[in-house]
């Protein structure tokens, strides 16, 4: 891996990876690491942020997922790994990293990011020596005792959108992104406040990919065209609920959302 602000030899490369597959995985041990501090957990997994050779980034570790889960959505119709790869919280995630990262557009609507990796098990023990109540990973007796999964990132030092100034320059660069994404193939699925990151100097990003699509997908272009407009009336909604509590002028809404007059 050449670029990037934070490039470490021992992370994998993702330049060269296809935008439909995950990276090569990489062991993350504790010897590596400086400190690591949970900031966040969610229904996908658990958030760090990790020093690392005098860097800081984000580390988000995901929980195992059952099987059945994905495998019912089409029993009979694809393999258990397509379904996998194609549903999966962390493969979702991965698909959309390598997409953008293939479309040169890492570090732009999203956290770069510098590939996926997975933890040992010294690592897993020390985590659950640190946070207790957050040993769990959700393994299914079949997994045995795989190692948990992640994806790391730059730390992205901003504040949810729902806790800043919407100014045109934030609500243009929430569009922007979804726009982003859109052209290269991706639907983010998941559309609240708390997935769009803004900082100091109005940079804005989207996190949380794990419940996105990625084309091509096997739910085929026309159920993957209307998510697209599902996300997009979802961003509408947010910037509309966002405005009845007074963090944003509701006319900003029709003139910088998704208008001809503003592409």
């Amino acid at each position: 891996m050449k670029s990037g602000p934070d490039h470490d030899s021992h992370l994998s490369s993702v330049n060269d990876h296809s935008p439909l597959e995950p990276f090569i995985l990489d062991i993350l041990g504790p010897r590596l690491i400086e400190s690591i501090v949970l900031i966040g957990s969610g229904g996908h997994g658990r958030v760090f942020r990790l020093n690392l050779r005098g860097h800081t980034y984000a580390l988000k570790l995901f929980f195992s997922t059952n099987p059945l889960a994905y495998t019912t959505i089409r029993r009979g119709q694809h393999s258990e790994s397509t379904l996998r790869t194609h549903y999966d919280p962390f493969f979702a995630e991965c698909r959309a990293y390598a997409s953008i990262i293939a479309h040169g557009a890492n570090g732009t609507f999203a956290p770069f990011c510098y590939g996926s990796v997975m933890i040992d098990r010294a690592l897993e023990l020390r985590l659950g020596r640190l946070y207790p109540e957050h040993s769990d990973w959700n393994r299914q007796p079949e997994q045995g005792n795989e190692c948990v999964k992640g994806i790391l990132t730059e730390f992205f030092d901003g504040v949810e959108l729902a806790g800043v100034e919407l100014t045109r320059e934030v609500v243009g660069g929430v569009r922007d992104g979804v726009e982003g994404m859109n052209k290269i193939g991706i639907v983010h699925g998941d559309v609240f406040p708390k997935n769009v990151l803004v900082s100091t100097d109005k940079r804005v990003v989207w996190i949380d990919f794990s419940a996105s699509w990625t084309l091509p997908h096997i739910v085929g272009d026309l159920k993957y065209q209307d998510r697209q407009k599902s996300d997009r009336k979802s961003v509408e909604l947010m910037f509309h609920v966002l405005s009845l509590v007074g963090l944003i002028i509701p006319h900003f809404v029709s003139h910088l959302l998704f208008s001809p007059r503003y592409c």
